[in-house]
């Protein structure tokens, strides 16, 4: 396969965008990111930036024209299907698959797609009791979740909502795992499974790569993410995420998009890249050799299944907002307004920081990201650059 050095054009600077465009630049390829806002935080991380209306079908055909692949990193309905018209158009290949993201995007549907293939989701309300979990029909991650402990919470809760899903609340450590593939018959790639670690508002602050699950949940999830799979058939890349709830499996989501924070954090854990993969899974779809990028057969679904052979160290991306020289870990929302990221390497005792500091700031914020060899001498690491980063904040 050619691996010259391509052009790469992320649409959406946000957190999505931060992760694509890191990824593309670890890969060697040149990365553009599209956006209205000049100020948005991937614009940092890009060789450039353009700031465009995604609506401006000129401009943006202009912009995949140049680009060899386009990666989404926006969640807006209509504007991704602006992309595939623009894909259309210039015949630019754009990592993305429309049919799954429809599912995966509304609540009710991923439901429905859980119950045909047979893997265990939470009960739905009232069969379930309080406390209940209340989650927007049409969003993803954490946005607009909330928890119910009562009927009178409930009604006010759901007054005036148009479209929502209620179920039951399952408390216990929650997992996520990636599938990659290149559509129905093609190769399919489930690297690892990390933990994800919440913050008081559901918002994710840290994740864990790879997750120290015991061997039998492995399969279980694993499993999972093949029986899903064997509907979706994706061309791209989907998220699940789980929640382990009295020794057993609970699917919560999936998400056909990219994601952010995993996709690094199971990079520094692995080298495994997505973004690269999912190159390679355009390129290669009828390719018969298994060995490249450390991945060894696990099955069939349709195609080829290859899962991470052996992960090389234990990973930790979290998000720190530094404030008059104490450091907080809260979820990825406080990075949104950040600003421009600005990369940096072995900064804080971190191997990688992407942060909106300047010299003499008492406050900011930043992604810090730190391997080691073991779980105990991750939390030391990352105890230490905790507290480098309150010194950094005060000088």
């Amino acid at each position: 396969m050619d691996r010259k050095q391509k052009e790469i054009l992320v649409v959406g600077g946000k957190l999505q965008g931060v992760e694509i465009a890191f990824l593309a630049r670890e890969a060697g390829h040149r990365v553009t990111v599209a956006d209205r806002n000049r100020f948005a935080p991937a614009v940092g991380i890009a060789h450039e930036a353009a700031c465009v209306e995604f609506t401006d079908e000129k401009a943006m055909c202009r912009l995949f024209s140049r680009a060899d692949y386009v990666f989404p990193a926006v969640e807006d309905a209509e504007i991704l299907e602006k992309l595939c018209k623009y894909r259309d158009i210039t015949g630019t290949s754009l990592i993305f698959d429309p049919g799954a993201y429809a599912v995966s995007s509304s609540k009710t549907a991923s439901k429905q797609l859980f119950e045909r293939v047979g893997v265990r989701c939470a009960k739905p309300f009232p069969d379930c009791g309080f406390p209940v979990i209340v989650k927007p029909d049409s969003s993803s991650g954490s946005h607009g979740v909330v928890l119910i402990s009562d009927l009178s919470e409930w009604k006010k809760c759901v007054r005036g909502q148009d479209a929502y899903v209620a179920e039951q609340y399952l408390d216990g450590p929650s997992y996520s795992l990636e599938v990659l593939g290149c559509g129905a018959g093609g190769g399919v790639e489930i690297p690892m499974i990390t933990e994800i670690i919440i913050d008081k508002d559901y918002d994710c602050k840290r994740v864990i790569a790879p997750a120290a699950v015991s061997e039998k949940i492995r399969k279980e999830f694993m499993d999972i993410a093949e029986r899903i799979n064997g509907e979706l058939q994706i061309d791209g890349i989907f998220d699940i995420e789980v929640i382990l709830h009295e020794g057993a499996l609970y699917v919560l989501e999936i998400d056909a998009r990219f994601p952010s924070q995993t996709p690094i954090a199971v990079y520094f854990a692995s080298d495994v890249n997505f973004v690269e993969e999912l190159i390679c899974l355009r390129e290669e779809r009828h390719r018969e050799d298994l060995g490249r990028s450390g991945f060894c057969q696990a099955g069939t679904v349709d195609g080829q299944i290859r899962v991470a052979e052996k992960e090389r160290k234990v990973s930790c991306y979290q998000q720190m907002d530094v404030c008059d020289g104490a450091v907080e870990i809260l979820g990825e929302r406080i990075m949104a307004d950040a600003g421009i990221l600005h990369m940096e390497k072995n900064c804080c005792g971190a191997e990688l920081l992407m942060s909106n500091y300047k010299p003499g700031a008492g406050s900011w914020r930043a992604i810090a990201v730190l391997t080691a060899d073991e779980e105990a001498g991750l939390r030391r690491k990352t105890e230490d650059c905790e507290r480098k980063a309150a010194v950094r904040g005060k000088l």
